[in-house]
């Protein structure tokens, strides 16, 4: 660039941000990549070795045999529920603007509203299905401490909204399996803007609360029930 010409094309570019929009799309972001800085200095802390959730982490080669147990997930999630993946689709689709600021830093395919939402779709089920369900074939006792550490790295997180609106249009019968895991309901703190249910929270607390309540049934024995609330 050449005399003033970089003054009016920064110019132009810090003109055409919106403060308070900008602000209020920050503000929804509760899933985060992890700094530069922290990752160099161990790689592995922070990147997932057998499954991946959300944008970030998707399609690293040794994740990808994992995506054919997913779509088997969501072919007995289907079934289960009586419904089509358009059907589950055209639920989600008026939320996944705000799913989408869910993440901080979006990029390449992922800025595509069909691709995301079809990822939130797979990744969601799988993740319930390994959470509740228990009917994926990885859910085996040598592999299930892996399986924890995957699902509460930072970068390897899913927005609570997301599961809510699964189980939601699964209806009944995929509530009833959740009630006879003895899980009755997920705890969530939404704040998308939206009448559902929305959280600030990503999959890992679910996880958290998940864990601690196996410990305490692993004590009790089967009788043990696990509570959360509820928000509607």
């Amino acid at each position: 660039m050449t005399g003033d010409q970089w003054i009016i094309t920064l110019d132009s570019e810090v003109n055409n941000i919106n403060p308070s929009v900008e602000l209020a799309r920050h503000k929804k972001h509760c899933i985060y990549r992890v700094p530069k800085i922290l990752r160099e200095l161990n790689k592995d802390a922070y990147t997932p070795q057998l499954i991946s959730f959300g944008p970030y982490h998707h399609g690293a080669d040794h994740l990808r045999p994992m995506e054919h147990q997913k779509r088997l997930s969501l072919s007995n999630y289907l079934r289960r529920a009586r419904r089509t993946l358009a059907e589950v689709a055209e639920a989600m689709r008026p939320e996944v603007r705000d799913l989408m600021d869910c993440y901080d830093g979006l990029e390449g395919p992922w800025t595509d509203e069909d691709r995301f939402l079809g990822l939130m779709i797979l990744d969601g089920v799988f993740f319930l299905d390994l959470m509740i369900w228990h009917t994926v074939k990885c859910w085996m006792p040598f592999m299930t401490g892996r399986v924890w550490m995957d699902m509460l790295r930072l970068e390897n997180q899913l927005p609570l909204a997301v599961l809510d609106i699964l189980m939601e249009v699964g209806g009944h019968k995929v509530k009833s399996l959740i009630r006879t895991n003895q899980i009755l309901c997920l705890e969530s703190h939404c704040s998308i803007s939206s009448n559902r249910m929305r959280t600030t929270r990503s999959s890992s607390s679910v996880t958290r609360t998940l864990q601690n309540g196996d410990r305490r049934a692993s004590k009790k024995g089967d009788s043990t029930t696990w509570t959360c609330t509820e928000r509607m």
